[in-house]
Order: structure tokens, then sequence, then C-alpha cells
């Protein structure tokens, strides 16, 4: 049902008017911003242990360790282009075995790590936008070889803290400087190799590691802030990916992050035939919770990082870190209004398919770079399409469609050159998606609601 304006609806039941089209190219898939990553940094730290994250002045902080134990760590007040992203500073030794997690509150910032007896649990806090740390402080005695941290800040001064030994995942939460005992979780896995939080009303968490038999997972979990979960407690395992025993193919070291809708990045290791070790990303559809466990399709980032990359972002950009790299993309998609340049346009909408071909005027070679580095409408970009009037008190539009760019032609006549772009609907991704695995639920499990879901999120559809 489309939503009609009061002067828009005026102008359909009067007996003449003059139609008007708003068409707009925006760098989003299904409304969600595609980020264009740009690498800002190139070095020759080591592939080890890291995090990053953002304080509340938007300086980017990085911690690393590298392969002789020692624990380093950066602020870069202002993150641009032109920012140097190789002074680090030493804070001396660590445990080796285990990782290191950063997680910012406005200009609080706590920086956590565990001992050289790989047992302890340190947390160092600043309160300046991580231009300074205070002295360590216990937060646990694991009494076991802890191995991957994670961490996530509430506004409301809650801060947890996620830790791994051996098999169990274990919580921490400080509350006006003081730390609680820890908390086990109830859930049942083989290994752990990689562990992510995002505080969005509840503890988002991303984990990877084995199950019982013997499978490699990426898995999402939330500890709770009774918003979806109760307060202090785990929720079961939800898959996002799954690499069956023998397959060759396993998951770790999980990044996730909420700067528009929920992001992933979690690293695949192919031991087989032409071996890799790259991140791999995803999203969620807009307007879709964490704990609906609904996710695009992953798609290969093009680095070999075997401890992943680190996702985080200040109010202009999203960062991708590791120790020896850092990438940066604008958080504000691209987004051109081609109305005055329309001269021809023809939808289709039919049972299980739908299109759109838009020919536009380009006399002064204005869309000559399509599909070129120089400019974010290539293939898959979003065309809005809005019919409308021209009315008395200006222009009305009545919001969408949305398709999505498949192919262009160029075309030049005698004194005249145009392009015509051709893009799909919804029903098109979906037949373009091909599944990276099968899919089976229990009888019972899902109802048809969620099945549907699920299905049109792997191309980055929602439901509603």
């Amino acid at each position: 049902m489309r939503r009609l304006s009061p002067a828009l609806l005026a102008a359909q039941q009067a007996s003449s008017g003059t139609p008007y089209v708003r068409v707009q190219l925006s760098d989003r898939h299904a409304g969600v911003p595609r980020l264009r990553w740009t690498r800002r940094y190139t070095g020759d730290e080591d592939d080890y242990f890291h995090a990053a994250a953002c304080a509340g002045d938007g300086a980017l902080l990085r911690a690393r360790i590298d392969s002789r134990r020692h624990l380093h760590v950066q602020r870069v007040a202002h993150p641009g282009p032109d920012s140097d992203f190789s002074h680090w500073t030493d804070l001396g030794l660590v445990s080796a075995s285990s990782g290191v997690t950063l997680t910012t509150d406005g200009s609080t910032v706590l920086l956590c790590y565990v001992a050289t007896d790989q047992q302890t649990v340190l947390a160092r806090e600043s309160t300046d936008n991580g231009a300074s740390f205070g002295t360590p402080v216990t937060v646990a005695e694991a009494g076991a070889t802890v191995g991957w941290l994670a961490a996530g800040a509430s506004p409301w001064g809650v801060t947890a803290l996620f830790y791994s030994t051996d098999a169990t995942l274990n919580a921490v939460t400080q509350t006006a400087g003081v730390w609680g005992a820890p908390a086990a979780w109830s859930n049942r896995v083989a290994s752990i190799e990689g562990l992510a939080c995002v505080y969005d009303l509840d503890w988002n968490l991303a984990i990877t590691g084995q199950d019982t038999d013997g499978n490699s997972l990426l898995w999402t979990l939330l500890y709770g802030d009774d918003f979806s979960q109760a307060a202090g407690t785990f929720s079961t395992l939800t898959v996002v990916e799954r690499a069956s025993a023998g397959s060759d193919l396993v998951y770790r070291a999980p990044s996730v992050d909420y700067p528009d809708v929920y992001r992933l990045f979690a690293v695949q290791h192919y031991s087989g035939s032409i071996a890799f070790t790259r991140p791999y990303w995803s999203h969620t559809p807009a307007g879709v919770g964490y704990v609906d466990g609904y996710w695009r399709e992953p798609t290969p980032f093009e680095v070999t990082a075997s401890y992943g990359v680190a996702l985080t972002h200040n109010s202009a950009h999203a960062w991708l870190s590791a120790p020896f790299g850092v990438w940066m993309a604008p958080l504000l998609p691209e987004t051109l209004d081609v109305s005055a340049d329309a001269t021809a346009l023809s939808l289709r909408s039919n049972p299980f398919s739908g299109a759109v071909a838009l020919t536009l005027g380009n006399d002064a070679g204005r869309y000559d770079s399509l599909g070129s580095e120089a400019t974010a409408f290539t293939l898959g970009a979003e065309v809005s399409v809005s019919p409308g009037y021209q009315t008395p008190t200006g222009l009305a539009v009545s919001p969408g469609p949305a398709y999505w760019i498949d192919g262009w032609a160029h075309r030049a006549a005698p004194g005249a050159a145009s392009v015509v772009l051709n893009a799909t609907d919804g029903w098109g991704l979906l037949s373009q998606w091909r599944a990276s695995r099968q899919f089976a639920w229990a009888a019972g499990e899902r109802n048809l609601f969620q099945l549907l879901s699920f299905v049109l999120a792997r191309v980055g559809l929602g439901l509603t």
C-alpha cells in the first residue's frame, strides 16, 4: 500500500496534472550503506592478538601484542587519510597465549589483557580518552590459561568483560569502579577460537570455535541487560556459519560493531588445496535485532590476517585495524539525485520478478565514470524511484520502490549521449544468491516468517 501526502492525493484526484519522478542513486544495499574501505596504513607489525576502539572524542585507539609478549598501545587523536599509525607505546610483558580488548564509554577507556602467568586478568583505565592509562587492576584469577577477551560498556556505567578458559566463557562486570565475581556460561562447546562484543541494550557477542562433534562454527549469543535477554544471563548459541568436521575450514577471531547496523567480521582459515586465511564480513538487514540472528551472506575481505581485523567507528568513519594495517570507510553513503537527467523510465513488476530501465542524458559526460573507482555507483548500487506530481506547493512524491543496478549501457547518437541503467528488484537479488552451505532446522524450530526472514537476510533484505 502506497501512502500519499494530502498535496499528492489532491494532485492525483485532479482532472489534469504534471507528473514528476524523483530518481536517486545511493551507495546502499537494501538501505544499508556499502562501506568503501581504503587502506591508510601498511606496516610490518606481527600478526597477533590485537584490538581497536574509538574514544568519545573520536580518537582511534589500538592495542596489540607482539611475538616478544609485549603489549603496545596507540592513540591517533584525529584519525584521517594523512594520519601516522606507526607509533606505539610499549606497556611491558603480558601473556603470549591470551588476547587483549579495548572498550570505551565517553572519555573512559578500559584496556584489558592477561598477565605473564596467563591466568590473571588485568584492566587499566583511562579517563582522558586513552591519552594515558592508570595502573593495572586485577579483574579475575581465572585458574586456567585465558584465551580470548572481549568487553563492552553500557551507557549506564556498567562494563562487562568476557574471557575464555579452555571451552568455557566467563563474564565479570564492573559497576562504580568495582569488579564483581566471574560467572561461567552454561553452553557447551569443544573449544573457543575467538570472541567479540558490542553493547547495544544487551551485550551482543560473537564467538568462534568447535562444537562437540568437531564442526567449526561462528555463533552469536547475548549476555543480558534486561532487553532481549534477562540481566546477568547468557542466551543459547545461534549459528551464523558452520564448517563440517573434516572440511579443512575453520572459523576464528571475530569482530563485531554497531555503526549503523550490526556488522561482523570473522576469519575463515582453509588448510586444503589453495589454502587461505582471510576475514569475511557480513551485516544484518536494516532494522533487524541482534537476537534475531539474520545475517547477509559473508563476503571475503582481501587481506591475509590470522587474527582477523578489529572493527570500530567514530561519528564520521568506520575503521578496520590489524597490527599491520588500518582501513577507513565513510559512514555516510554517496547519494546522487539524477531526476533532472532522467529522460526515460520503464518499470516492470511481475510475480517473483521486477526490473527498471532508466535512461539518463549524458551530453556533458557526467556518467562516463560509472563502474570505475572514481564513483560509488557500481554494480549493486541502489536506485530509488519515487513517482509523484508537480503541485502548487512544489514537487511531491511517494517514496520507493528500490532496485539494484545489475548493468548499464552507454549510447551515442549525433549530438546526443545517454546511459541506460538496468536494475533488478529484491526478487532479482534472491535469484542471484547461491548458498555457501546447506541450511537445516528441526521440525518446529522456526516458523514460516522466521524461515523467510532468514533467507531474505542472506541477500540483505528484511521482512516486515
